[in-house]
């Protein structure tokens, strides 16, 4: 998701702001980044970095949320996950209880 939503994101600004790139460069740069954030997120380093790229991956998905889809899905899947959140946490069989429980 990190490799193809920053994509998306960059070459939809670098066509809304007439910015001239060339492939090699957008797949080094797209690379780079997908891979640290790979390397960020599943393997051992620096709490700093690994949350900078989970917001990053957070803020690219919304934008390609917002610009591709019609509002009420938003709205749609926002409402979804909140009510799934009120379950995870409240519900006395939700997962975030079972997974307390099981880590006592």
């Amino acid at each position: 998701l990190l490799f193809y939503f920053s994509y998306e994101y960059f070459s939809q600004l670098f066509i809304a702001t007439n910015t001239a790139f060339d492939w090699i460069t957008m797949a080094f740069l797209i690379w780079n980044f997908g891979g640290v954030g790979m390397l960020a997120v599943h393997y051992k380093m620096p709490l700093a970095l690994q949350q900078v790229y989970l917001v990053c991956v957070s803020a690219l998905m919304a934008l390609i949320l917002i610009k591709n889809l019609p509002d009420w899905t938003t709205w749609a899947l926002l409402a979804l996950i909140a009510c799934y959140d009120l379950v995870a946490v409240l519900w006395s069989k939700g997962p975030l209880r079972m997974l307390v429980n099981l880590a006592q």
